[in-house]
């Protein structure tokens, strides 16, 4: 299991923007953001439901590994 897959366990299935800024450590600004990037590559998919976003944790976990510089684990 690699150092993200350990970060992503125990997770539930969605996350709100706080949640998911709490994984990294990171404002809920950088979270909007990305949700809000008009960049393809940038852009961390949401569902926008009434007056928030909920994140589903695969997406995210996905789009944290289009970005984790780190080593691989093979």
């Amino acid at each position: 299991m690699g150092a993200l897959d350990d970060l992503f366990e125990g997770l539930p299935t969605t996350l709100s923007v706080s949640e998911a800024a709490k994984v990294f450590n990171v404002s809920e600004h950088i979270i909007r953001a990305a949700i809000g990037s008009a960049d393809p590559d940038e852009k961390l998919p949401a569902l926008n439901l009434g007056r928030g976003y909920t994140i589903l944790t695969a997406d995210f976990k996905k789009w944290a590994l289009r970005r984790y510089t780190g080593h691989s684990d093979n």
